[in-house]
Formats: C-alpha cells, structure tokens, sequence
C-alpha cells in the first residue's frame, strides 16, 4: 500500500484547498475551512509536507501575538521545514 499516494491530492487536484500553516515551527495541514488534517505517522506526516512544500501548495505563517497569517516564500519553509523535521 502506497500511503504518500493516498494522500496526493493535498498537492495536485486540491492543491487549492489546502495550505500549510506554521506555528511555533510546527507545520499543520489545513482545509479552507481551517479544518487540520491529522496524520498519525510522522514519517509520513513529514514526507506530506514536504512534497506540498515542493509543488507549491500555499504556506503561512501565524503570528501568535495578533492571531494574523502571512504567506511565506517556499525558501523561507524550507529553512523552518528543516528544523521540523529534525525535531519529529
């Protein structure tokens, strides 16, 4: 069973449904409706957003303080993409 392609619709045919958001440098992902999918294995989990990273699926950033989001380069999540991973 091939898990990761159970799950690429977050990064091509609902690429536009769905974004990442970070928060405290923890990446979660989000419905339009702000629903937060759950992903029990963080393996997988971490492979996920990577590849919605990677195929351009849109990622913010919450701001704790003021409760607003921010949209962030794919660079720039990278970057804080690697200190997640490094911390599951």
């Amino acid at each position: 069973m091939n898990k990761l392609g159970d799950f690429q619709y977050l990064w091509t045919t609902d690429k536009d449904k769905y974004c990442l958001e970070v928060l405290n440098g923890i990446f979660y992902i989000m419905d339009e409706n702000s629903m937060m999918l759950l992903v029990e294995d963080d393996e997988l989990y971490s492979l996920l957003v990577e590849k919605m990273i990677c195929n351009g699926v849109k990622i913010v950033e919450r701001d704790n303080s003021t409760e607003k989001t921010v949209e962030i380069s794919v660079q720039t999540a990278m970057q804080k993409y690697g200190l997640f991973k490094n911390s599951v």
